[in-house]
């Protein structure tokens, strides 16, 4: 394998995302690793200290996407968790493309839960696209 075609499939250099099987524009994402809490103990008569781990977690995911005129599901999802006071879930799958827009890596979060949402908001005379931030507490991961 040359070093070009390493440059043009290892760096990652956009991604896109999908909910529930639903395109979203995403400008960019943050969270979503796995966290491992460690208890420090000690043990025996000789004391020693020792770190175990404890119970896993998955931090929340925050997504900042382009608002588009057939933005409806993370409206409906908020609509859903907010006002209908549903356990509505999604599946949201972050893919990570190449420069030749080849899937790098796919991260697929199962059971996301809808924490917050901001209420999109633009300054009339900036010329700007409508942006919408939402975070979710998901229960699964899968990479590959």
């Amino acid at each position: 394998m040359a070093a070009q075609d390493v440059d043009t499939k290892v760096v990652a250099k956009g991604a896109k995302c999908e909910i529930n099987g639903t395109f979203l524009p995403i400008i960019s994402w943050s969270g979503g690793q796995i966290q491992a809490e460690t208890c420090d103990a000690s043990s025996g008569s000789s004391q020693q200290n020792e770190s175990t781990i404890g119970h896993n977690s998955i931090s929340e995911l925050t997504i900042s996407y382009w608002v588009h005129p057939n933005d409806t599901v993370v409206p409906a999802l908020a609509k859903a968790v907010a006002i209908e006071g549903k356990n509505e879930r999604a599946t949201i799958t972050l893919t990570e493309l190449a420069k030749d827009k080849s899937p790098v890596k796919s991260q697929v979060y199962d059971n996301c839960l809808l924490t917050s949402m901001n209420f999109p908001s633009v300054d009339a005379s900036g010329g700007q696209m409508l942006q919408r931030t939402f975070t979710v507490k998901p229960e699964i991961v899968s990479v590959s």
